[in-house]
């Protein structure tokens, strides 16, 4: 089965440094996945400014800036991953709060194809 993973936390602006010790654990990560366990690799988000969000409105679609203005974390990337049980897909994305505790971490099913 399909589980989508949401990551989401702060939108701060890491020193280079930071970044890069991120990332290279990310990698570790996706190295250290029995192989198809990822069912897509996902990406990383633009920055909530560059995002745009429509809600109804009583004549029109409204669109205004960013998705969430009083939100203190936003969603900032994905990947899908494959495994038999949510409990399994859990386990395999707990390690992300690892890498990095101002995350959190959603895993929801998907819907059979």
């Amino acid at each position: 089965m399909k589980y989508l993973m949401l990551i989401c936390g702060p939108e701060v602006e890491d020193a280079p440094e930071e970044y890069e010790r991120i990332m290279e654990r990310i990698g570790a990560w996706i190295q250290a996945q029995p192989p198809g366990s990822i069912a897509d690799m996902g990406h990383q988000l633009a920055p909530t400014a560059a995002a745009r969000t429509i809600r109804a409105g009583a004549n029109a679609p409204v669109v205004t800036d960013g998705p969430f203005i009083e939100s203190k974390e936003a969603i900032g990337g994905y990947m899908v991953l494959e495994h038999d049980t949510i409990e399994q897909a859990v386990e395999a994305a707990s390690e992300w709060v690892r890498i990095d505790p101002r995350w959190v971490i959603e895993i929801r099913a998907t819907t059979p194809d």
